[in-house]
């Protein structure tokens, strides 16, 4: 596998902090350390670097022939929109939980 990067900085042509590391730690760095605007893969598999750009917020482009594998990506950002969903907590009129003495702040004992 190789991990390719094109830039017009001098300064990040090459990063010390990549040498002897796997293709996973790689991905996983560059996806959170490289400023770039989209990254890309060719050949996506099950989805390594559409995962390590949804977890850090940034824009991914790939391709897939292979249907199944596409969907563990898919499958991947699914879940974790999901869990960014506010939970559905609304609690009944008249219970301790809803009412005005918690809601402003004050203490209720008993």
């Amino acid at each position: 596998c190789y991990v390719i990067h094109a830039t017009n900085d001098f300064q990040t042509r090459r990063y010390a902090e990549l040498e002897d590391k796997d293709e996973a730690e790689i991905i996983a760095w560059v996806a959170a350390n490289h400023r770039y605007g989209c990254i890309g893969d060719l050949c996506m598999g099950q989805g390594l670097i559409g995962k390590r750009a949804y977890d850090n917020g940034r824009s991914f482009v790939g391709t897939e022939l292979n249907y199944k594998r596409l969907a563990v990506l898919v499958d991947y950002i699914a879940i974790r929109e999901r869990m960014r969903q506010p939970m559905c907590t609304a609690e009944a009129p008249g219970t301790p939980e809803s009412s005005p003495a918690t809601d402003s702040g004050s203490v209720v004992s008993s």
